[in-house]
């Protein structure tokens, strides 16, 4: 063929897909409903810290500090997200709650584990644990479990400077 015979034929618009981002309000409500603790505490990370799927599973004990409230981000898929957060004072007593119930307290061992093993927390885990938690708590929409659960910047917040790119 001397040429694409589509080339010129205009693609079908798809319907872009509205997923649900939580109120404030809802963000208590599901909290209140997860029967899983530790599913609870994760989902907390995530709404009041803004933290990835892949840096929440990476955290460890060393990287938090209850006393003086911060959480530290030491690996992230950019340098950039390599950062302290400050810890809300609930966060801080439902991690303080969680570190009371966990077998795994060593500075090295991860603070959102597998409860026999202490091997990585399974975002299939979460993803089950937060569906419960939506339909208990009636919550409308979809929610996807890692991505819509981070807090959008806010709009008075101004953007980091950033060198122009090439």
């Amino acid at each position: 063929m001397e040429s694409n015979p589509a080339e010129n034929v205009e693609r079908p618009k798809l319907p872009r897909r509205r997923w649900k981002i939580l109120e404030r309000e809802e963000v208590a409500r599901v909290a209140s409903a997860f029967t899983d603790a530790q599913a609870r505490v994760v989902f907390l990370v995530l709404v009041l810290c803004g933290l990835r799927r892949h840096e929440l599973q990476a955290l460890r004990w060393k990287d938090v500090d209850l006393l003086e409230g911060t959480l530290r981000v030491v690996d992230s898929k950019t340098e950039d997200g390599i950062r302290s957060i400050a810890i809300p004072p609930r966060l801080q007593s439902e991690i303080a709650a969680h570190y009371q119930r966990t077998a795994y307290r060593g500075a090295d061992d991860l603070i959102f584990c597998h409860p026999e093993r202490g091997t990585i927390y399974r975002a299939e885990t979460f993803k089950e644990a937060l569906a419960e938690a939506v339909t208990a708590a009636e919550v409308e929409g979809k929610i996807r479990a890692f991505h819509d659960l981070r807090p959008r910047r806010s709009l008075t917040t101004p953007p980091r400077d950033r060198a122009p790119s090439r």
